[in-house]
């Protein structure tokens, strides 16, 4: 057998498979892709590349119960390896034959375990290997079994695959053999028996499991020494014509006598002695392995066509998402510089303005509330304290020294109270702001312009109005210094009682004097209750006129702050504008940059977009001549 017609190295050069991988390689890397493609993308190139760096070509030999599997992959072996058993169904697992330094058997099962035994003879390891593939119990639950083996006949570079029977018995025979040839094979050996040409269960294997890929199969006649030569030329034609009418035109259909090549290699094995039929038969063998090295290489060429065409078409996607995405935002752009917000901007401060007294005004109304309750009780708090004082001294030191600290502490109670409405206005403001922003963000969507993700903006609000404690604390020390002159009148009548008592007893020592005016003047004094209830009512019109202009200066402060509110809704939603304005401008000077910046790569990716076109181009015609 000649060493050239399946040197996969030397079919490889020729066409430049590597060349066309390390450009595909280089050309996912450097691009930006979308996950998914990408992930498509390098598992694509991931199977090309492991199937190139595997320099074996994998043969997977495919046949019915009697057509003589065994014998033929032993002939191709030189080695009486497998058992040629009279059983139907002999192998049910999968094994994959090459050559190595030694003799070996390599179990992989199905639950992942793993084990490998070397064997001293390839007569030892033909008894193991019969044990392993014919016991369906132990087959089952294999997913391969490996031989190495010391062949001359692999050692050019040839992996041998047997598969199970296409009409075993067993329903799941035929699953393996599907797998084989999907997953190992570069070309699969279908053999037909010479005395039952393609029998209607080898099509309906066809049919159903290899129609998509028959191109990838050979189809080798056995037992041919069986017909007699005259026959043999109208018996090939005859496959042909069958194979056609599967959907393989083209199939090559090659003579092969096991026992001829068998003979040749080891004389003593085998009576069968016709140089015709062995020369036929090395002469299908050397068609055989130039013909898988010729369709894995176009298996390859066409794996490279297909990610090649997905290259040019992600990157054709890429090339007109760039130019429609930056088209678009042009258009978005120049339509956004001729929309008019006068209108919207107009009618939604009238809007936000009315929206923001509404809501103010139910926090008005509780504050009013409030301050009124507070002022009522801040009153009843002093009158009390006037009632319970005990005597007229207590009750003049209150006057002169605690009743303006009252009157200024209740005020200040209700300013405290009422300036916590100042944050629920600020709130309310807050809140009208985001639905204008809302709106403001809707009509990107509605009029189709330029959308600005404003975010969380920090609204700036007028700063918080304080009452005016100063006036306050003025009119509670008049409140106190009105009242304590009404005090003085009636504690000044005990002072005046004490001079006339002295001037009635004129001589007298001067101690008698002052003890004879002292009960006089105690008997003038009025009496304390006597100043509490007319205290009280000189108290009350001047409490009240205290606490309303207390309720007065706050309700005018808060009215300030309220109006501060509505006109800063107008600031602010100009300062939106504003700021929208700023951005669209920046945006369309970066626009501009950003689209001689997408034409620049536009036009490098359509430079890359020729150059994989023309890539592409070659391993077509690569596909094309090895056909």
């Amino acid at each position: 057998m000649s060493t050239d017609y399946f040197s996969w190295k030397n079919f490889s050069e020729l066409a430049d498979l590597n060349g066309h991988i390390a450009f595909a390689t280089d050309v996912i890397q450097r691009h930006q892709w979308q996950p998914a493609v990408l992930a498509t993308l390098k598992m694509a190139l991931e199977r090309i590349v492991t199937k190139q760096n595997d320099k074996k070509l994998n043969v997977s030999v495919i046949g019915e119960f009697s057509t003589g599997k065994s014998t033929f992959i032993n002939a191709l072996l030189r080695r009486e390896l497998l058992a040629a058993s009279a059983l139907q169904g002999t192998t049910v697992a999968v094994t994959v034959i090459e050559h190595t330094g030694q003799n070996a058997l390599f179990v992989s099962m199905a639950n992942g375990k793993q084990n490998r035994r070397q064997f001293r003879s390839v007569m030892e390891m033909h008894d193991m290997l019969y044990d392993l593939t014919t016991n369906p119990a132990t087959a089952q639950q294999l997913h391969v079994v490996g031989v190495e083996l010391m062949s001359e006949s692999l050692e050019k570079g040839i992996r041998i695959i047997d598969t199970p029977g296409t009409n075993a018995t067993e329903q799941w025979h035929e699953q393996v053999t599907r797998r084989a040839i999907r997953e190992l094979s570069d070309l699969s050996v279908i053999l037909v028996d010479a005395t039952r040409p393609l029998p209607q269960t080898l099509c309906t294997f066809i049919g159903e499991n290899l129609s998509d890929v028959l191109e990838q199969c050979i189809f080798v006649v056995t037992k041919i020494d069986l017909v007699r030569a005259v026959e043999r030329p109208m018996l090939i034609n005859y496959i042909k014509k069958k194979t056609a009418a599967l959907g393989c035109p083209n199939a090559l259909v090659l003579p092969y006598v096991a026992p001829a090549v068998i003979h040749a290699f080891a004389p003593g094995s085998d009576t069968f002695d016709n140089d015709e039929l062995r020369r036929l038969s090395m002469q299908s063998e050397e068609q055989l392995y130039s013909h898988t090295a010729r369709q894995r290489l176009q298996a390859q060429a066409r794996k490279l066509i297909t990610l090649t065409t997905q290259l040019y078409d992600s990157l054709t996607s890429q090339v007109k998402k760039m130019a429609e995405e930056c088209e678009h935002q042009l258009e978005v752009l120049t339509k956004t510089l001729q929309t008019d917000l006068a209108p919207f901007i107009a009618q939604q401060k009238t809007k936000r303005q009315q929206q923001l007294a509404t809501l103010m005004e139910g926090y008005k109304l509780n504050s009013d509330a409030q301050v009124n309750q507070l002022a009522d009780d801040g009153k009843k708090h002093i009158m009390t304290t006037v009632l319970q004082k005990p005597n007229l001294d207590q009750l003049k030191q209150y006057m002169t020294q605690d009743l303006a600290k009252d009157c200024a502490a209740e005020a200040q109670k209700m300013a405290e109270a009422a300036q916590g409405t100042q944050k629920d206005f600020r709130e309310c403001f807050r809140q009208v702001m985001n639905d204008f922003q809302t709106d403001f963000e809707k009509l990107f969507t509605d009029l189709k312009i330029l959308q600005i993700d404003f975010g969380r903006k920090d609204f700036k609000y007028p700063e918080e109005r304080q009452v005016d404690t100063v006036n306050l604390n003025d009119a509670a020390q008049f409140v106190s210094s009105e009242l304590s002159k009404e005090n003085w009148a009636f504690l000044g009548g005990a002072a005046a009682g004490a001079v006339v008592g002295t001037m009635i007893a004129p001589g007298v020592g001067t101690v008698i004097g002052a003890v004879a005016g002292f009960v006089f003047g105690g008997n003038q004094a009025p009496k304390i209750e006597k100043v509490r209830s007319q205290l009280s009512k000189k108290m009350t019109p001047l409490l009240d006129s205290f606490f309303n202009k207390t309720i007065s200066t706050i309700g005018n402060t808060r009215n300030e702050y309220m109006t501060l509110m509505q006109q800063n809704i107008v600031i602010e939603i100009d300062r939106y504008l504003d700021s929208y304005q700023a951005i669209v401008n920046q945006r369309i000077v970066l626009q501009r940059q950003q689209r001689a910046k997408v034409e620049q790569q536009i036009n490098s990716l359509n430079s890359e977009l020729a150059i994989i076109a023309q890539r592409r181009q070659s391993l077509m015609s690569i596909a094309q001549q090895l056909h």
